[in-house]
């Protein structure tokens, strides 16, 4: 519990130094980006850090995550005291909301905490090839670090995901085993947070009242993650013995065949959950013909599978929320808004172009939201003129995507 609390007071503490900044650069949403500052500053400092060690600057150790902090503090002072005004109105204003956020984030953090305290085991599933890339990260000097299946070679995989988290194991002075089951409960945590604060800003946005944004908020972690496929009420009914022969055949989910396997509510096959990741099949004979892998959040969180396609959730949310605060943008985009806005078109830059080194996958999804979502506005902007639209998309968002890429180019 002790190293839990730790852990939490880390991520905290990012927070706070990262939250002057996030609230310059979130100035149009309506909670000013609080709920997007863990993620956004995990991505930062974690970026600062692979930096130093790849540059052998400064080893990977936890004097230098402290060193870096401590360096980031007057920044962080001086950007409080110079908008500290309206920071206490703001503060003063949407306290319920900053409330409701922190209270949610704990929330979900601490019921992970009890979900993982009943099997923390890293021996099993996939979990021994995450928790290899965090510790090749911790016993790394300097950077990239040696990729543990191929001796002498640096990790060729998209590894930022287990870095960040291997960032806040070694700044919490836990154990990697110990950091390892504080990750996968720290995920759905800023997923429940930062969706909250998505939903929020939305109904904020449309002309919702503060209380309406809260409820609709506190509910869309439910509907986002906590909701799944269906699968559930599937194994539900067929514990019950409800359904022909022909009926399960129709379904058509492997093991869910005719025949009941348990009693009451449950199966008795302890991994009757797993088949909720293989919906879409198709059996001959009862043997599988396309074994898809079709997981979603919670069962990617029960799993607790620390992969990049899982890690990168919350840093998907933090880009959808910058996506929306550029949209939000009252001066038309083009090089002048770029001119006049540097520092959010690094944020979106950096923030952005990280997702290829957490999930490279998740790259184009976003790239594609966001031209799709400057497309929209200039062509707002500029009378519905689509070759003026077409233009300054591309001179506002070309040059982010570029640094983007740029930023991460040792990758």
């Amino acid at each position: 519990m002790l190293d839990a609390l730790i852990w939490y007071i880390a991520i905290q503490t990012l927070g706070i130094l990262a939250f002057p900044a996030t609230f310059l650069i979130f100035k149009r949403l309506p909670d000013r980006g609080f709920t997007l500052i863990k993620p956004a500053a995990l991505i930062f400092f974690s970026y600062v850090l692979w930096m130093l060690g790849l540059s052998h600057i400064a080893p990977n150790s936890q004097i230098t995550l402290i060193t870096v902090l401590v360096v980031a503090v007057p920044p962080s002072i001086f950007l409080l005291r110079k908008n500290l005004t309206d920071i206490k109105d703001f503060i003063r204003q949407n306290w319920c909301v900053l409330a409701s956020a922190e209270i949610l984030f704990l929330g979900f953090f601490l019921i992970w905490l009890a979900i993982i305290s009943e099997v923390p085991a890293i021996n099993h599933t996939e979990k021994p090839m995450d928790f290899a890339f965090m510790n090749a990260v911790l016993q790394s000097r300097y950077f990239p670090p040696e990729d543990p299946w191929l001796s002498g070679n640096a990790i060729s995989y998209y590894y930022f995901g287990h870095f960040i988290m291997a960032f806040v194991t070694q700044l919490s002075g836990v154990s990697s085993n110990i950091g390892y089951n504080l990750s996968v409960a720290l995920v759905p945590a800023l997923v429940a947070v930062g969706t909250f604060g998505l939903i929020y800003n939305l109904v904020r946005l449309s002309g919702g009242t503060l209380k309406s944004g809260i409820i609709f908020g506190s509910i869309s972690p439910v509907l986002i993650f906590l909701a799944g496929n269906l699968a559930g009420a599937m194994e539900f009914i067929h514990v019950q013995d409800w359904g022909s022969d022909g009926f399960w055949e129709w379904i058509g989910i492997k093991g869910l065949d005719g025949s009941n396997t348990g009693s009451g509510l449950f199966p008795d096959n302890q991994w009757w959950w797993f088949r909720a990741s293989r919906v879409i099949d198709t059996l001959s004979d009862g043997q599988s013909l396309d074994y898809t892998i079709t997981e979603f959040p919670i069962f990617s969180f029960i799993l607790g599978d620390l992969h990049p396609h899982m890690i990168s959730l919350p840093f998907v949310v933090l880009g959808l929320g910058l996506i929306l605060n550029l949209y939000l943008s009252n001066e038309k985009l083009g090089l002048a808004w770029f001119r006049h806005n540097t520092i959010e078109a690094a944020g979106l830059a950096i923030f952005i172009g990280s997702l290829a080194f957490i999930n490279i996958w998740d790259l184009p999804v976003i790239a594609g939201l966001l031209c799709g979502a400057a497309l929209i506005k200039t062509y707002g902007d500029y009378g519905g003129n689509l070759t003026e639209a077409l233009v300054n998309t591309a001179t506002a968002v070309g040059p982010i995507l570029i640094l983007g890429v740029m930023l991460f180019l040792p990758f």
